[in-house]
């Protein structure tokens, strides 16, 4: 499990890159560094779970014990700032959750996901002094190199402040953190504070032997800096037990490969964007080209049609079954525009007419319409979600089937929606202004043909304003 340390990896990229923009001439630098950056962490490390944490605001703690605390930073930079959207859409296009909790800093968000989960199996990827002392609870801190990378383990940190882990809070209580804006004890750099933590243990038992420590000069200096040490020690305190904004099961990561081709190319970022489509290309089955037939059959006259489905299914949800299971393109109507809209776009570009359906929805369905007419207890407003679908990628197919469910809550002509004009001419053609052909679904299907027959069905289904009768 790899949590990311998002701003340190968005200055840290920002400022390698010195200058980079698309053909508008707008910044992604950082944007191209911090996707260098994630896709290098998991050729490294191979995670199957983690996120990205960004800082959320300053926690009204810290504020309070030093107000002037971060206030030595410079303002974000300008052609930063704008990149900040894209840098999560970079995230999530790899996969990565992206995590911010408001009013609280990332380390503290981290250190309370590492308390949360087992620590062993937590690698950080950071270069932030305070999220060392993580590595005494078990966890690894990445870091990059220029040949390979380096995993942080209790030898190494200690190697390079001179204490242990679970001691690097005791040493920059004396030393400070300039970074950070709050100061150490005048005159005491790492080296002096190490040698002092070595010898006492903390930095409280420091102030109670600062009558004789050496060397002598820093005595009454100690003393003076009494208050200071014991601010700065909670200053550097990591808060683990901020409420996770998402458990940790899960934090699966899961790449979108046809998301990354679609930003990578609009970022033009082309070694990525070829990258991301080969690993499009890896996931899809061996198959003849069925799109690539479509081409062949026009040539005959013949029209090759298929006809994704524009529902979405947000959960398993037990003991129904409404014939959406494994057949979506998605768990919600932003997955389903994104993906059913590249679907029809591929389809389109070799010859094959799309066919949208099941307007205008069966996401909410209790009932399989191969066996009965299923009822939709929702209102117009409750169905806004499962329309916007249709309103986004519908316009862009052929034809749009309609199914059969029914919505009593629409008004007094509550029959399927499939033979109901108010939804056919009012909804689909009138108030969404859709322009092309309107079928209906199978009309032999137990929902229609158990209470209306073949015959009555068409009659209604043509009076609904459908221009094809779908019989099966």
């Amino acid at each position: 499990m790899v949590f990311v340390d998002g701003h340190y990896y968005a200055y840290r990229s920002f400022y390698a890159i010195a200058s980079l923009t698309n053909s508008q001439g707008e910044p992604t630098n950082a944007a191209y560094g911090f996707a260098s950056a994630l896709l290098r962490i998991v050729e490294d490390l191979h995670p199957a779970q983690g996120a990205v944490i960004f800082d959320g605001g300053v926690p009204a703690e810290r504020m309070a014990l030093h107000p002037a605390y971060k206030a030595n930073r410079k303002e974000t930079p300008e052609a930063l700032e704008r990149q900040f959207p894209l840098l999560h859409e970079v995230a999530a296009a790899l996969g990565w959750p992206v995590l911010t909790v408001q009013q609280e800093e990332a380390d503290d968000v981290i250190a309370s996901y590492v308390h949360a989960a087992d620590a062993k199996s937590c690698v950080v990827a950071t270069n932030d002094k305070d999220l060392m002392v993580l590595v005494a609870q078990g966890c690894k801190i990445y870091q990059p190199q220029s040949q390979g990378f380096a995993l942080l383990g209790p030898s190494e940190v200690e190697a390079k402040w001179g204490v242990s882990a679970d001691r690097v809070p005791e040493l920059l209580a004396l030393t400070g953190d300039s970074a950070d804006n709050f100061p150490g004890v005048p005159g005491v750099g790492p080296k002096t504070a190490a040698k002092w933590i070595l010898q006492h243990g903390t930095s409280e038992k420091v102030l109670a032997a600062a009558p004789t420590i050496a060397p002598e000069r820093f005595r009454p200096i100690l003393q003076e800096s009494a208050e200071i040490i014991r601010r700065n020690r909670k200053m550097v305190e990591l808060r683990t037990s901020i409420p996770l904004p998402r458990p940790v099961q899960d934090l699966a990561i899961r790449p979108d490969p046809a998301r990354q081709v679609e930003l990578f190319r609009r970022l033009e970022f082309k070694r990525f964007t070829r990258e991301a489509e080969a690993r499009l290309a890896a996931l899809s089955p061996q198959q003849p080209d069925l799109f690539g037939s479509g081409k062949v059959m026009k040539l005959v006259g013949l029209n090759l049609n298929l006809a994704p489905v524009l529902d979405y299914a947000p959960t398993e949800r037990a003991g129904i079954d409404n014939s959406l299971a494994g057949r979506c393109f998605g768990k919600n109507p932003k997955e389903v525009i994104r993906r059913a809209g590249e679907f029809l776009r591929g389809m389109q570009e070799e010859g094959v007419k799309g066919t949208g359906k099941h307007f205008p929805g069966y996401t909410f369905c209790g009932l399989d319409p191969h066996g009965d007419l299923p009822l939709v207890n929702r209102t117009r407003a409750e169905m806004e979600e499962e329309l916007s679908v249709f309103r986004e990628v519908g316009q862009r197919c052929d034809s749009i089937m309609v199914g059969h469910a029914q919505f009593p809550a629409w008004g007094k002509n509550s029959g399927p929606a499939s033979l109901n004009r108010d939804i056919v001419t009012g909804l689909l053609k009138e108030t969404l202004g859709y322009r092309g052909l309107v079928m209906t679904d199978d009309l032999e299907m137990g929902a229609i043909a158990n209470r209306y027959g073949s015959a009555e069905a068409s009659r209604q289904a043509v009076r609904a304003g459908e221009e094809i009768l779908l019989i099966c």
